[in-house]
């Protein structure tokens, strides 16, 4: 007689679903790195295109026109550089919990680097929105939730990790 677990793990262990799952991460985490180093590459000319479509051209001369592209194709490198490490750190993490330590301070310690990432993610496009285009916000309170989410899962994972230290003191 099957169990509501055999149908819904498809006869699989938890397991083999979590190596699955972790597997799956780390091939997007492999894609998104793909990407945005081929957009970095491509940085000036997204720069442009964006100075283009959302100011409409209308700073083409004089000194603004000087100053907006460095200054958009230098934030949008820092926001790219945060993206980046953000991505190493994770393909870092995945490597500990495809191995099985999962309690460890380590991951403590990537997940407040993650938080960090998302937290300068955000004010660098706040700024991006208050100087250059209102709706780039959105993005920013976007960042912004995530850096709290991923706060509150590392502060999990420290009290798990004082729990297992803990009982391995017990034991």
């Amino acid at each position: 007689m099957k169990t509501i677990n055999d149908i819904a793990n498809n006869g699989k262990n938890g397991a083999g679903n979590a190596d699955r799952s972790i597997m799956l991460t780390r091939i997007a985490v492999i894609i998104l790195l793909a990407v945005s180093f081929g957009l970095s590459a491509a940085g000036p000319y997204l720069t442009n295109l964006f100075l283009n479509v959302t100011l409409h051209g209308k700073i083409r001369c004089g000194a603004a026109a000087g100053v907006a592209f460095p200054f958009v194709l230098l934030l949008g490198y820092c926001c790219a550089a945060t993206f980046l490490v953000m991505l190493f750190v994770m393909l870092r993490f995945l490597k500990r919990l495809e191995t099985n330590r999962v309690f460890v301070s380590e991951n403590t310690e990537d997940l407040r680097k993650i938080s960090r990432c998302c937290a300068i993610g955000a004010l660098l496009t706040v700024l991006a929105g208050i100087l250059l285009y209102l709706p780039i916000i959105f993005i920013a309170a976007a960042a912004g939730f995530m850096t709290l989410v991923v706060l509150v899962i590392k502060n999990a994972f420290e009290q798990a990790v004082i729990m297992k230290n803990e009982l391995d003191l017990t034991i």
